[in-house]
């Protein structure tokens, strides 16, 4: 069946999110055995209630029979009395059948009665509280030796109110008996990537100067680690996580700096790190501690393969760099640059396919349009997909769309080739400032290179030139090889000489 993705919005209680950081490490667990995972989690505060607070998780299931078996999974009915102290409620926002989701409805799916009782199209979404109103029942407590059993609470606040120490966290050297813990707290901070595997990588580093693998553990629970190493040139950090629940206590820095000690006393002069660059919570981080970003390129080429050969998913909503091959027509840009993130053009034409859409196939001549998103096509959207290994540039459409659902200087819209969706395409505008920015841009894989990306973008542009107010349109661009530099100046924009986070800011005058 077709993957499955979701983007859920839970609202949680702030006086329960231990209990709620418990559910989540046992659904992630859960998930990652059905082959699924929680590809990306957005915290921010609710709106009117400061007692609760908002989390968006995206979540892609391999099918529907996936979801089913994990809503069926006694580990889960097990979590989910955590669940019900902790999450007020959840709705299923935006994704693939988000609104049969929604009313408990699974499409596609048969749905026999399960064994204990429990509605077969009950949605793990309800709360206790949406169960008790539909009739569906409550499951029990936690049963002895489940995942919940005999779990306890952690005060991660190392400081007293004076900011003194009132319990220092235990930093030593990995050890084998630690690895459970340590890739669950990998998981959790997602740090784990399919081309990654964690278990070979702990055995790889601990070929090669174990002593700068360390862990940090209070009591009794695995809290942060990180790993570093120094090849005589300079020193470099991997693998900085901090449990979730444990951040802003000091365990973060306290690591750094027995990190830093250990290379210092090798004569270590610098230290390097690489961090995605999405990733603005830790960039701060960094820069609190006496970081600075070097503007460099990153290159790399992975020599032993440890999943199989498919290009990463994106995980970020903004900040990605956008670094493509060179292309030699400028009809249509090598990729779309946007604000952070970019979907990429390849060079050699794709011959598209329709199997599904029961259109014509859309041809270099076809009409491009920009359509609103709705309920009848949300599915379509989210569905296009940049070509293997552009998912590295620009976050999924799925993504794009939670976003802007949390955003009102969204403006977001379809790109259509006569009556078949292509791409997608989302602005930031502020009227009242006034800025127009390109956000998000991307152009699905089967219909890259047939001038479909030039066409959206002379629409925006006139969009943003009938706007009351607004003089100008900005976007960004990373220089050098491959950078769509020269389309985007033969749609009329110029260097602000100016830079965003490496990349050069451009404007259109209008």
């Amino acid at each position: 069946m077709d993957t499955v993705v979701l983007v859920a919005k839970l609202t949680v209680r702030r006086d329960e999110v231990e209990a709620f950081r418990e559910f989540e490490r046992i659904a992630a667990r859960c998930l990652a055995d059905h082959g699924a995972r929680i590809e990306r989690t957005v915290m921010y505060p609710h709106e009117a209630e400061p007692a609760l607070f908002c989390e968006l998780h995206l979540l892609r299931l391999p099918s529907h029979a996936a979801l089913l078996a994990y809503r069926r999974d006694p580990r889960v009915a097990a979590a989910m009395p955590l669940r019900d102290r902790s999450v007020v409620h959840t709705e299923i926002v935006t994704g693939g059948d988000g609104p049969a989701y929604h009313d408990g409805v699974m499409p596609d799916v048969p749905l026999p009665p399960t064994t204990d009782g429990t509605a077969a199209g009950q949605t793990l979404t309800d709360s206790a509280e949406d169960r008790a109103k539909s009739g569906s029942p409550t499951p029990g407590p936690s049963a002895p030796g489940s995942p919940t059993s005999g779990t306890e609470s952690i005060d991660c606040d190392t400081t007293d109110a004076n900011g003194s120490d009132v319990e220092t966290p235990e930093i030593r050297p990995f050890r084998l008996a630690d690895e459970p813990d340590v890739i669950d707290l990998w998981t959790r901070c997602e740090l784990v990537r399919p081309w990654n595997d964690p278990h070979k990588d702990i055995q790889r580093k601990l070929r090669v100067q174990s002593e700068l693998f360390l862990v940090a553990r209070l009591q009794d629970r695995l809290v942060g680690t990180v790993m570093a190493g120094y090849e005589g040139h300079r020193g470099w950090v991997n693998y900085l996580a901090v449990d979730p629940n444990c951040r802003r206590s000091g365990i973060g820095r306290r690591l750094m700096d027995e990190v830093e000690s250990l290379l210092l006393a090798r004569g270590c002069p610098k230290i390097n790190l690489q961090m995605r660059a999405e990733n603005r919570i830790a960039g701060r981080f960094y820069g609190q501690i006496g970081y600075k970003e070097d503007l460099t390129r990153s290159f790399g080429k992975r020599l032993i393969p440890d999943g199989p050969p498919t290009a990463p998913e994106s995980r970020g909503a903004s900040g990605r760099t956008d670094r493509v091959s060179d292309a030699s027509d400028a009809s249509d840009p090598p990729y779309a640059s946007v604000v952070s993130d970019a979907s990429v053009e390849s060079d050699t034409p794709v011959a598209p396919t329709n199997a599904t859409s029961g259109h014509e196939t859309p041809s270099r001549d076809s009409v491009v349009q920009l359509k609103e998103i709705s309920e009848s096509n949300v599915r379509a959207v989210t569905s296009l997909a940049v070509a293997p290994g552009q998912d590295l540039f620009v976050a999924d459409n799925a993504t794009s769309l939670a976003e802007a659902l949390f955003s009102d200087r969204a403006w977001y819209r379809a790109v259509y080739a006569d009556e078949t969706p292509v791409g997608f395409c989302m602005v930031y505008q502020d009227l009242e400032k006034p800025i127009y920015y390109l956000w998000r841009f991307m152009i699905d894989a089967r219909y890259q290179r047939l001038g479909f990306g030039r066409k959206a973008m002379e629409q925006l542009i006139e969009r943003g030139r009938s706007l009351s107010g607004v003089s100008e349109m900005l976007l960004s661009i990373v220089e050098g090889d491959g950078s769509p530099r020269r389309f985007y100046e033969s749609l009329g924009f110029a260097s602000t000489d100016t830079y965003e986070e490496g990349e050069l800011v451009m404007k259109l005058a209008f």
